[in-house]
């Protein structure tokens, strides 16, 4: 693929923001009863939030990783504990108010997947101001790549990411962006350099950039063709098992299908954008990162735990890839 790495003159870090981490809770039942009450044989719970998964996913693989997230309140300082006890470097922006909870239950009747993501408190427009100020205070200290991932905290404005990414820009940095909504539409504006959906968000966001007039939902191929100018290296949509479909200035590609499916698919999108993130900011070339990144996916589904991988099987399974020219 001739395609050149992107890696910037600040270094090999891969620095993730995660404007709307949480804390995420998985009890395992014997039944989902609806208004029962249940007493769970195991509970868990982690830091988490797309952004967070990223930067576990990523220091697992062994890049140099700064974790930014938007904390609150005594659960946000356990979140950053959580992180730092992992060795994760963290350098987390304050709000008022708690970092918000998701539920997910695990009921083995239906080896199903109940799930409850709260929303959040509203964020002030002075603490979202100074969370924008810290992520280009953190990218000051060297970056080879930024990554954005998962929601927006409620009030944060549909210009939110457009200012993180003109940070970004203004720092030197490439961004690798995995978000939806509005917010994602204004971002296209600053052209990040890799621009990560899965199907449903590309056809979702495709059909607003570039509404095809008959209602139907884009394919992952016509999807990534309609939004393949609002990126500056590549739009890599994700489609699971089958892989994905890249389109950049220089081509367009398939990669995969995946070779392994796993049982614990939650998060393998995350650790797909870890994995392409590590391989770009360490100079390899588009090719070779979206092996990893195939190979980080499928591990991430090996084990329970979104943004957990075994590197070594991240990689093995990176080596059988194939990532073919159309």
């Amino acid at each position: 693929m001739a395609v050149s790495a992107h890696r910037s003159a600040n270094g090999a870090r891969v620095v993730c923001v995660a404007p709307n981490p949480s804390i995420d809770r998985t009890y395992d039942i014997d039944r989902l009863i609806p208004g029962g009450i249940h007493r769970p044989a195991r509970a868990r719970a982690v830091a988490g939030g797309k952004g967070i998964n990223v930067a576990r996913a990523a220091h697992a693989l062994g890049a140099d990783v700064v974790a930014v997230p938007l904390l609150r309140g005594h659960a946000g300082q356990w979140l950053a504990d959580e992180l730092a006890g992992h060795g994760i470097a963290v350098r987390a922006g304050w709000a008022p108010g708690e970092t918000r909870t998701c539920i997910s239950i695990h009921d083995p009747m239906t080896d199903g997947l109940t799930e409850f993501y709260e929303s959040g408190d509203p964020i002030p427009a002075d603490a979202w101001s100074a969370f924008e100020a810290l992520v280009g205070e953190v990218l000051e200290g060297g970056a080879g790549v930024m990554t954005i991932s998962g929601s927006l905290p409620t009030g944060a404005g549909d210009d939110a990411l457009l200012g993180l990414c003109r940070v970004a820009r203004q720092a030197g940095v490439p961004v690798h962006l995995d978000a939806h909504g509005s917010g994602l539409l204004a971002a296209l504006a600053e052209r990040p350099s890799i621009l990560k959906l899965n199907a449903a968000e590309a056809a979702e966001i495709a059909q607003l950039v570039d509404p095809a007039g008959d209602g139907q939902p884009r394919d992952p191929s016509a999807a990534v063709e309609a939004l393949v100018t609002f990126a500056d290296r590549a739009v890599v949509v994700t489609r699971g098992r089958e892989g994905a479909v890249v389109a950049g200035p220089d081509g367009r590609w398939r990669v995969g299908p995946v070779p392994v499916e796993g049982r614990y698919p939650v998060g393998s999108g995350d650790a797909f954008l870890a994995g392409l993130a590590t391989a770009l900011a360490a100079g390899d070339e588009l090719d070779r990162a979206l092996r990893l990144a195939t190979g980080a996916g499928a591990a991430n589904a090996l084990v329970p735990g979104a943004g957990e991988l075994d590197p070594a099987e991240a990689r093995r399974i990176a080596d059988t890839v194939a990532v073919t020219p159309v």
